[in-house]
């Protein structure tokens, strides 16, 4: 992929903003930005245009099952305390 594109460097960096931009290609952008002066504006061009339109939704507590299923992932699904989370084989690979 030809990542010196412009098109394609707004397409990325505007996605990695929505929160659309998943897994490792939000990966290999992060470490792209971090050595890509240009990349590095287009993505601060994206944010200083979008950002603004999530200052102005209202604020909303999220149910009660959504932090229940955080906790799971960040547990492995498991309902161990995170502590023991380390220990498991799981967890590592």
């Amino acid at each position: 992929m030809n990542y010196s594109d412009p098109t394609l460097q707004s397409l990325l960096a505007a996605e990695y903003v929505l929160g659309s931009l998943h897994g490792a290609a939000r990966r290999r952008f992060t470490a792209l930005v971090a050595r890509e002066p240009g990349l590095r504006r287009e993505l601060e061009y994206w944010q200083r245009r979008l950002n603004p339109l999530a200052e102005t939704l209202p604020l909303r507590k999220p149910r009660a099952q959504v932090w229940r299923n955080i906790q799971n992932r960040i547990r492995g699904g498991s309902r161990r305390p995170p502590a023991l989370v380390w220990n498991s084989l799981v967890f590592w690979r």
